[in-house]
């Protein structure tokens, strides 16, 4: 139905110290940076990040002459491993014209 967020009924399961993300009973083999945007939008589920935070957050302060295309690249790759659908993602949603967020996902933390 619009409007509504469809809720997973599994957790996403972020182990920082082993640096192993589990979501729908599955490990998930991520590069660090993918590694990184799914631990900071699971900081705050629902936050939306605008490009310049998830760019300062992963990279820091190295200069880039395309964040936007960074961005875009990095969020694709995580989607292709986390979406049923990538023409209609449910997970990680684009705020447009203001960045992205983490939607419909409980998030468990182990050894934090």
């Amino acid at each position: 139905m619009k409007g509504q967020v469809e809720r997973y009924s599994t957790p996403l399961i972020i182990d920082r110290k082993q640096y192993t993300i589990s979501f729908n009973g599955k490990e998930l083999s991520l590069f660090l940076k993918e590694f990184e945007l799914l631990s900071l939008f699971a900081k705050h589920p629902g936050w939306v990040y605008t490009k310049e935070q998830i760019y300062e957050s992963i990279y820091g302060f190295k200069e880039v002459k395309d964040i936007d295309n960074t961005i875009f690249c990095l969020i694709y790759s995580l989607r292709k491993k986390l979406e049923p659908d990538l023409k209609n993602p449910i997970l990680i949603k684009t705020v447009r014209g203001v960045g992205y967020k983490l939607n419909g996902v409980t998030v468990q933390w182990k050894n934090e």
